[in-house]
């Protein structure tokens, strides 16, 4: 009757993964020390880049200094 209402594997797989996703970046609240930031701005891979970025984000956000990452987030953004 409603084909716009019909729920398939397909949909409801893509619905049930965005929801997974949508809280799958609390980790980097656990220990954000944990990773090498540094080699991750200097990657070649953009999934790291985005990974290192998250996780200067997490630190501002706790209050950390992260003013020594300037030049080499100022070298990313620049690539861009």
């Amino acid at each position: 009757m409603f084909p716009q209402f019909s729920t398939t594997a397909a949909n409801f797989s893509k619905a049930s993964s965005m929801v997974f996703r949508m809280g799958s970046d609390a980790h980097l609240y656990d220990d954000p020390q944990d990773a090498n930031i540094e080699s991750l701005l200097d990657s070649k891979f953009d999934t790291e880049k985005a990974e290192a970025l998250k996780r200067l984000l997490a630190l501002m956000s706790q209050g950390c200094d992260v003013s020594n990452f300037f030049p080499q987030y100022y070298v990313l953004i620049c690539r861009l």
